[in-house]
């Protein structure tokens, strides 16, 4: 229960430590009230440090799932003679005429929504942090806790991109089978897993905010 732990300080006290926030959003897998905690008592620089770091690991992995699906794409869509190509030819072909190629431009639009994803989900529950006071204060701690979930949604994030990468290896490695119920099923199973971590991120995200 929230009630049998000791409190932290107050927001403005910026009491939490360093490695407590940038800890906070993998702690919370566990312990999910104490770190949203633990984020909204650090200071501003070491929340601008997690969150930014954790908004550009979360694109990385969307620029990593891209890269391998560009791999087993034209093999895929079903185009004639296409064959599966390694990463490091797709690599270069995005870095072909710089440094600033597909990846980095994948990253950056990644976190980009992902930041303005945090911000509007924290706009729809920061009600549930606004008693009284000022709405700006209310926003950021609930803004915070919100931050406190990204390890249960990067984690969710990229089991169900492995588990898709190794569904559709089945139908680039058995292209004879690819209609078959062999094939479909993991694929299906997938898929309907994304609403209901979708409802459980929601229920989770929602708790976190509302014990803050």
């Amino acid at each position: 229960m929230i009630a049998d732990r000791a409190p932290i300080r107050s927001f403005q006290e910026n009491t939490s430590s360093w490695l407590c926030a940038l800890t906070a959003p993998w702690r919370g897998l566990t312990q999910p009230a104490r770190a949203a905690e633990h984020l909204v008592a650090a200071s501003g620089v070491a929340f601008a440090t997690t969150f930014v770091g954790h908004t550009l690991a979360f694109g990385s992995a969307i620029m990593a799932f891209r890269l391998w699906l560009a791999t087993v794409g034209p093999v895929l869509m079903g185009q004639p003679g296409a064959r599966p190509v390694v990463a490091i030819e797709i690599w270069r072909n995005w870095h072909a005429n710089g440094y600033c190629g597909t990846a980095l431009r994948t990253v950056l639009f990644a976190s980009v929504v992902t930041a303005v994803v945090v911000a509007f989900v924290a706009w729809l529950l920061f009600p549930y942090t606004h008693m009284r006071g000022s709405l700006w204060a209310a926003y950021r701690r609930t803004f915070r806790g919100v931050v406190s979930c990204a390890g249960l949604v990067i984690l969710i994030a990229g089991a169900h991109g492995v588990l898709f990468a190794l569904a559709m290896n089945q139908f680039v490695v058995n292209p004879l089978v690819a209609g078959s119920t062999t094939n479909e099923l993991p694929c299906s199973m997938i898929m309907l897993a994304v609403p209901a971590n979708l409802c459980l991120i929601t229920w989770w995200t929602s708790r976190v905010v509302r014990s803050l």
